[in-house]
């Protein structure tokens, strides 16, 4: 497989972050010398850093962990996206920052990406959305983030793709199988869509003053021969603080199939009406709470962890998540809400094994492999091996 890679080594010690800034041309690497670094990309006037197969998508680009990296300022305002992921198998991407996107783009746009975790970021300030997985997207993990006014849609779960981009090119759905945990999510016109999506659960995550609406279905990829309706997902343990300024809570679009969803056991607080009649869902929510004020901690500042004594304290037992937005362990049955508020102690959220991969990103001047070689001490240590043709 031919692969185009940028590298960078990322190390345990504290450094200053270097800042890659767009030129009259777009920044480029030379192949063969490493970046030690906390990178810094900013001023792009294209996406600001691509990660994909090169468009053959019978061998995706695969095992890649992006930790510590700062995405912002992109220096345009169309369909451009701090990071962009095409084709991109087993990955993670932690404790990032994404910030002051492109008006018309996302944060981290994934087009036919699959096995993914993103988790322990921050986003601010984007334009369409902070996430976006569309395209055959499957698989994915999206836990333990805050998003702060996260664009029209914070997390678009699905999308519209043209057809000759969709991998596998067999995908009935734009996305399938995503999970959303333990999230923050601050603002937005509408914090979660479900759009041609399929089987993805949205759970234990806050939602605090979303502006429009607080959930979307929608389907904007249309052939019943081939792509099912947005549908079978789910809203459960979730807390939703509003205000009373909303469309609605839920909007709904055609050629979906909303009568297929489930609510539970979520906590919807109204604060301007203490006699609100409660959200208009599409279905009955399972044992939902109404008007019971969670006690957030000290929400302008950003504290959204509630007490013992919270309404929220006392969920639906789930087999996921296992860990809460501050790394607590849940308890079972959990608390509602991205917080635990009766934290089970002795538990740790521990790192992954990273396994050797290959890391992508473009613009690039020549073609290399590498590989992956790392101890959790060190933040990321990639290695040149050999050219390729």
């Amino acid at each position: 497989m031919r692969i185009l890679v940028f590298l960078l080594l990322l190390c345990s010690q504290t450094i200053s972050p270097v800042v890659l800034k767009a030129a009259t041309t777009p920044s480029s690497f030379r192949p063969g010398v490493f970046v030690d670094t906390r990178p810094h990309f900013r001023h792009q006037t294209g996406n600001g850093v691509n990660i994909d197969d090169g468009g053959t998508y019978s061998t995706p680009a695969h095992h890649v962990v992006i930790e510590d990296c700062v995405f912002r300022d992109l220096a345009v305002s169309g369909n451009n996206d701090l990071l962009k992921l095409s084709g991109l198998d087993y990955f993670e991407i932690r404790n990032c920052a994404f910030e002051n996107g492109a008006a018309g783009g996302s944060g981290i746009d994934m087009v036919g990406c699959h096995h993914g975790l993103i988790r322990q970021n921050e986003f601010e300030s984007l334009g369409s959305n902070s996430i976006q997985a569309k395209g055959g997207t499957e698989w994915v993990g999206i836990e333990g983030n805050f998003f702060r006014d996260g664009g029209q849609r914070t997390l678009n779960l699905g999308g519209s793709t043209g057809l000759q981009f969709f991998r596998p090119d067999t995908a009935h759905f734009e996305a399938a199988n995503l999970q959303v945990y333990a999230n923050i999510f601050v603002g937005s016109t509408a914090p979660i869509a479900y759009v041609g999506a399929v089987n993805v659960v949205v759970a234990n995550n806050t939602f605090y003053q979303p502006e429009n609406w607080v959930i979307r279905i929608l389907q904007e990829t249309v052939d019943p021969d081939r792509f099912l309706p947005c549908g079978n997902n789910s809203f459960i343990n979730n807390i939703v603080w509003l205000e009373e300024d909303l469309n609605s809570e839920v909007n709904i679009g055609p050629n979906t199939a909303p009568e297929t969803f489930e609510f539970s056991n979520n906590l919807w607080f109204n604060a301007d009406d203490a006699n609100w009649a409660g959200p208009n869902l599409p279905v009955p929510e399972t044992n939902g709470l109404l008007n019971a004020d969670p006690l957030f901690a000290t929400p302008t500042n950003a504290d959204f962890s509630i007490p013992s004594n919270s309404p929220a304290w006392r969920g639906l037992t789930l087999t996921a998540p296992a860990f809460d937005f501050a790394g607590n362990g849940y308890a079972i049955p959990p608390s509602i809400g991205a917080f635990e508020a009766n934290p089970v102690t002795g538990l740790d959220m521990l790192p992954e094994k990273l396994c050797p991969g290959a890391f992508f990103p473009t613009p690039l001047l020549a073609s290399f492999f590498w590989s992956l070689e790392s101890l959790w001490k060190s933040r990321l240590r990639f290695k040149s091996l050999m050219p390729s043709a």
